[in-house]
Parts: structure tokens; sequence; C-alpha cells
């Protein structure tokens, strides 16, 4: 059966629209409403999903969305909007959405947030956190309790969670392998890379796709380290600078994190090895777009982050209010390939 969202795609509207649209709440113009009403006989839109969808503004649903830091780690700022633009949306339907913050990239940190969000009476929670056996085991308690749980950005196995949220990681790492035998061409690829945690199956995940792929392509490697920089600037920062000071052979510099990306760059920068090395990392930020224009960047692989905010938010609202199951229970952003010309 169609859904509120696929009306607003077929006839060019947002959802909210569609909502005011279908539930007669007013203020949409007379062709607009003639638009968004021929959508929905064209997909047999149920009326049973009408009265859900009122009994969902009548329920007043309170979602909750936990991420790390937007202030620390400008990725995750780029999934704070797209929750704020879905958060919109969805206010009009009835529901509430509340962000909680972990401020440290520990299991604790993310377990006391999903503590608040029990408490405050969430009826959904989506949470971008770590594989850790702690944090792993609360989420499994909190869906048996009946809350239903989607994990976002880096993969939670095992968890019970209703739906995953975010990148391939094993073929976003493949996709660097790919652009590293593309940049690199016949040469062969002396290999430094930063992880973020290796708790993070995101960032695990990627390391693992760039070596099956490298090995795959029949391409001459060596990996010379592997380190974490705790997805912090600072840290990598002084991690790259002392591998490089080791090991001025290394040509390939792959960051498995955006987070903790631009101290790297800055290290390659500050080491006078920028015109040598090659770098391929992760994300679009502010500051990563930077390092592309001045080339100290290659490439980067982007991951669709402002979906990665707003697509779990609207899974929950379908399962909750719409009594609509996740048509998958793995929903993969795309890999997005940007060079310094795309800018």
């Amino acid at each position: 059966m169609a859904t509120m969202k696929e009306i607003a795609q077929l006839s060019g509207v947002s959802r909210g629209t569609v909502d005011r649209v279908i539930n007669n709440r007013g203020g949409v113009d007379q062709g607009t409403c003639a638009k968004v009403l021929r959508a929905a006989e064209q997909l047999n839109y149920s009326p049973n999903k009408i009265a859900r969808s009122l009994a969902a503004r009548k329920r007043n649903y309170l979602f909750t969305f936990i991420l790390f830091s937007p202030i620390k780690a400008p990725f995750f700022a780029q999934i704070h909007d797209g929750i704020l633009q879905e958060a919109e949306e969805l206010r009009e339907s009835g529901v509430t959405v509340k962000i909680r913050v972990a401020e440290t990239w520990e299991a604790q940190a993310f377990i006391e947030q999903l503590d608040g969000a029990v408490a405050d009476g969430s009826a959904g929670i989506a949470i971008a956190g770590i594989n850790e056996p702690a944090l792993v085991e609360r989420i499994r308690q909190i869906i048996a309790s009946g809350i239903p749980v989607i994990t976002v950005n880096s993969e939670i196995p095992n968890c019970g969670q209703l739906a995953y949220v975010g990148s391939n990681a094993f073929q976003a790492g493949w996709t660097a392998a790919e652009l590293i035998r593309l940049i690199q061409r016949d040469e062969k690829i002396v290999l430094g890379v930063i992880l973020g945690f290796r708790s993070s199956k995101c960032h695990t995940g990627r390391f693992e796709g760039l070596k099956a792929g490298l090995n795959s392509m029949g391409i001459q490697w060596e990996l010379v380290f592997v380190e974490c920089n705790n997805d912090d600037d600072f840290d990598s920062f002084d991690i790259v600078r002392q591998q490089l000071r080791l090991h001025p052979e290394i040509n390939t510099l792959f960051l498995a994190t955006g987070s903790g990306a631009y101290g790297a760059c800055r290290a390659v920068e500050s080491s006078g090895m920028a015109k040598k090395l090659r770098v391929v990392c992760y994300d679009n930020t502010p500051l990563l777009a930077e390092m592309l224009k001045k080339q100290v960047i290659s490439a980067t692989v982007c991951q669709e982050p402002e979906r990665q905010g707003a697509e779990p938010l609207r899974i929950l609202f379908d399962y909750l209010a719409l009594g609509m199951n996740p048509e998958r229970n793995v929903v993969y952003t795309d890999n997005e390939i940007m060079i310094r010309e795309c800018l």
C-alpha cells in the first residue's frame, strides 16, 4: 500500500503538505491540493492510513535521536541538519523529535542517553553509536521492553534493531581501493591507515573493504601502520606527523574516519609531503572541502549524512503511526565520490 512519502514524491511536495491535504487541515492552495489528491488516487492510498495518521497526532509521539556531539564532529552536524529537517515535517503529524548528544565515544555515554530517552517516554529511538558489548546489551533490553530502535551510521550487530540506516562500510572501503588504484596507477602502494575507533563497524568495515579491494585488483601494496585517532583532530595531527617522520616512504594515506581527518591533513601539509602523498578519506565537511581545494586530499567518499538523519525518523513514524514494517531492515546510503573538480 502507498505511503504519504510516496504521495509526496509523486506530487513533488513535502510530506507535511500531503498530511495537510489528506487530513483537510487547510493552508494549501487548490492547485497543490488537486495534485496531491490525484497522486493519492493513483497510488490507491488507503483511507485507513488517514485514521492512523490522525491517531498518531492525538498520541503525540516522542522520538529520540542519539548521536555524538555535532560540535566536536562536523559530520554529525550534517546528520543533525537532516534530523531537524525531518523533525519539522513530522511535527505536523503530532511527532516531537528530541536530540540527545553523547559527549564522548564511550559506551557509557551512549547508555546514559538511552536511559534518558526511555525516562522521557520515547516511543522510538534512533542511535548513531558504537559496537560495544555493554551498549549492545542495553539496546536489546530497550527493544525487549517494546521500544523500537534504529541504528545509524555504524552498524551494531546482534542488537535486534528495527533497521540500520547508513553506508555500506565494506563497499565504501572497496570504493576507496578503486580510487587508490586510479590515483597511484602502477606504483606500489605504501600505505598508512587512520581509524577512529576499532569499536566502530563503520571504520573497521571500511578498512576490511579496502584490503579486500586492493587484493582483488592484484595491486602491490604494503601496510606500514594502522592507528586510531579517537575521532580527534589533535590526536590525528600528532599521530600522522609522527608516522610520516618514522616512515617517509609512505605514499598513500587512508583515513577511514572523517572525524579527525582535518588534523591528519594538517600534519601532511606541515610535513612538506603533500605533493608526494595521496590522501583518500570520507565525508565532505567544510574543512575537508578546503583540503580538497588545496589538493591535500585526492578524493573523499561521501555517505549522505542528511539522509542518515532523516530516514530513521521516517521509518519510526511509518512503523509506529502507520503500522508499517520497514521494506528493508538495512537501508544503505549511496557512496558518492568527491574530488576537487566537483566543488
